[in-house]
């Protein structure tokens, strides 16, 4: 049996269900080489949409939104 670590890259959007998948990979993190980790969004999930009365949830930002 080989006994290298799989190297790995985990990607995340910060959502809930990322945030679950993420601590359970964690969890195991000592199964792996873990290379990077990288956290990604979307802008309009974080600003939110006054529209639909999605209120902005942890956004940093006031640039760029349309």
């Amino acid at each position: 049996m080989n006994s290298e670590k799989i190297r790995t890259i985990i990607t995340t959007d910060g959502e809930v269900d990322d945030q679950n998948s993420f601590l359970r990979y964690l969890l195991y993190s000592n199964e792996f080489d873990t290379e990077g980790i990288i956290l990604t969004s979307s802008v309009y999930h974080y600003a939110g949409n006054p529209e639909k009365q999605i209120e902005p949830y942890r956004y940093t930002g006031t640039h760029g939104v349309m």
